[in-house]
């Protein structure tokens, strides 16, 4: 998040948290890319890292699944 009351990793998962107490919603996240078919000419970014960690942290805090899709490059 880059805007927002919450735009740290960590305050939006808390958030999340806690509206969920009660809500309940599932949240599911997922990537899309054509890293992981090529690793060696697309290597992963700290940045790509972080994200990756934090939409699987978002979906665990929602009751949710990540899912990695490889995209074939054409």
């Amino acid at each position: 998040p880059e805007w927002g009351n919450v735009i740290s990793s960590e305050g939006l998962l808390t958030a999340v948290r806690e509206w969920n107490r009660y809500r309940r919603i599932t949240i599911h996240t997922f990537a899309i890319t054509h890293m992981s078919l090529n690793p060696g000419r697309y290597p992963r970014t700290a940045s790509m890292n972080r994200a990756v960690t934090f939409m699987k942290a978002l979906a665990a805090a929602a009751g949710g699944d990540y899912r990695f899709v490889a995209k074939a490059p054409k």
